[in-house]
């Protein structure tokens, strides 16, 4: 638990892979790929949304840190 805290990037990336290799080894490599490209749009969202309430200037060390983070899961494309 406490040791995940420490890098959230890679917590997030490798649990949203596992989602994508858990539904391509039971539903199948195309659901996996729908399924890898939805989770990655989702993070395009959150940062959209992160980089408002940054504009707004609510906590922006909060708001940088998150849109690191989806950064890396982005640019990992969850592979």
């Amino acid at each position: 638990g406490k040791s995940s805290e420490q890098v959230p990037a890679a917590r997030l990336i490798r649990f949203n892979r596992s989602k994508a290799l858990y539904a391509g080894k039971h539903l199948g490599a195309g659901v996996a790929e729908v399924l890898r490209l939805y989770l990655l749009g989702t993070f395009l969202w959150e940062m959209a949304f992160e980089g408002a309430k940054l504009a707004l200037g609510h906590r922006p060390d909060l708001r940088r840190a998150r849109l690191r983070v989806y950064r890396q899961a982005l640019t990992s494309g969850l592979r």
